[in-house]
């Protein structure tokens, strides 16, 4: 029996709550089956930072590096989802999101972007979650 693939895709907000910052957590959503599961990138943006349309972050000073992450992340699930159809691996959801996607830790991420980057820095205090 052939299993789906499984869907995945950004979301914000999912709980519909705001942090005493204002901001709230991005999300990967990943769908297979009927099944549904939500997995934290940990990436925290205020309300107005998020394009619901585009499912990307926006008008944010590091917003390139964190769509870049975003996308990253996502990239890292469906190559581990793809890992386990070549190997023949019989799987459910858990199974590839269960685990962290084999990817850098972001702050690790972060510098080496910042380290890339010709763009400055804002005086706005930006905080890198762990």
């Amino acid at each position: 029996m052939d299993m789906e693939k499984i869907i995945y895709a950004l979301v914000f907000n999912q709980e519909k709550k705001l942090n005493a910052e204002g901001e709230a957590l991005i999300q990967v959503e990943a769908i297979r089956d009927n099944e549904k599961r939500y997995l934290s990138t940990k990436v925290l943006i205020n309300p107005n930072q998020w394009d619901t349309l585009k499912r990307e972050v926006r008008n944010h000073p590091n917003m390139k590096t964190l769509n870049k992450y975003l996308y990253d992340f996502i990239d890292a699930l469906e190559k581990r989802e793809l890992d386990m159809i070549l190997k023949g691996e019989r799987f459910e959801l858990d199974d590839v999101l269960g685990n962290k996607p084999q990817s850098m830790p972001f702050i690790d991420f972060m510098n080496r972007e910042i380290g890339l980057s010709y763009l400055k820095f804002s005086t706005k205090k930006i905080i890198i979650p762990h």
